[in-house]
């Protein structure tokens, strides 16, 4: 019985860690759709056109701010952390960086997105 215990403990353990690792996406960000913002930049009005489209465009809204302890990305309809199923459903993200360089990520555990150039999204070789 005691054996049966701790392999459960370990795997309930595992799965709590694993759901609570730090994702790759960078935080102090919003999310609008395919589309992100870093914090930054929200208030600059060279992009105040490229982030009102994203607004009116999206259908789901989500954020992450770091410094609390906890790095995670929130749904902001409910200020709840983003379970996952709306994980898997964030998928090719457009993220505009401090400096304005668009970069691209496949999800939000993509370790290295492709640097994109322009309003037209054409990829860029960084390797």
């Amino acid at each position: 019985m005691n054996r049966k215990l701790k392999i459960l403990a370990i795997t309930f353990m595992t799965v709590i860690l694993s759901s609570t690792t730090a994702l790759a996406f960078p935080t102090d960000c919003i999310i609008f759709g395919d589309k992100a913002f870093d914090m930054n930049i929200v208030n600059e009005d060279k992009y105040a056109s490229e982030i009102t489209e994203a607004i009116l465009n999206a259908d789901s809204i989500f954020y992450s701010i770091s410094g609390f302890g906890n790095e995670a990305i929130f749904n902001a309809s409910n200020d709840q952390e983003i379970t996952l199923a709306e994980k898997a459903s964030l998928k090719d993200i457009n993220f505009r960086t401090a400096n304005g360089t668009l970069v691209k990520y496949s999800d939000l555990d993509d370790e290295t997105p492709e640097t994109v150039q322009g309003d037209d999204f054409q990829v860029i070789n960084v390797n």
